[in-house]
């Protein structure tokens, strides 16, 4: 069966003459499996490797402009505009 996946984030790196597709990466090479319950374990691989932006995309936890990852990690409404979702007040009718 086929599945469509959809590109959350992803980041274009310029080489320069005589360097190898090794020198550009930010991973190790290679392939790591993960388990269920091990997403913690890839979030830290990532931000070992200066990706933990692309990770928290990837995760559609998105920042606003001035917060520090920490503080917005798990912010439900931040948007990828920068805006966030306000609630709207219900005020009764007499």
């Amino acid at each position: 069966r086929w599945k469509q996946f959809v590109v959350r984030g992803e980041e274009t790196v310029e080489g320069k003459p005589g360097q190898t597709i090794d020198d550009l990466r930010a991973l190790p090479r290679g392939f790591c499996e993960f388990g269920t319950n091990e997403m913690s374990e890839f979030a830290q691989v990532c931000r070992d490797a200066g990706l933990e932006d692309l990770f928290l995309t990837s995760m559609k936890i998105y920042q606003r402009r001035g917060d520090t990852c920490a503080d917005n990690r798990f912010d439900d409404d931040a948007t990828a505009s920068g805006k966030t979702k306000k609630a709207k007040s219900k005020k009764k009718k007499r």
